[in-house]
């Protein structure tokens, strides 16, 4: 087991484009991703570049915490 100062953890994202819904989604420490599709249903990359591509937008990840 790793200790609580050297785990990694996944990054919640999402990704807003102009006239698209929005698109929501985790990057793991590996740096691979799955990703909701709205309507479609889940999506899998091996990094942001290949989402953002898909679907075109900006990259927000959620804030985090810092204790």
């Amino acid at each position: 087991m790793q200790p609580p100062d050297q785990i990694q953890y996944a990054r919640r994202f999402i990704i807003r484009a102009p006239d698209q819904p929005d698109l929501h989604g985790v990057e793991f420490p590996s740096g691979r991703i799955i990703f909701d599709l709205p309507d479609q249903g889940l999506g899998g990359a091996t990094d942001i570049t290949h989402v953002r591509e898909l679907h075109a937008g900006t990259v927000h990840f959620a804030d985090e915490e810092t204790s």
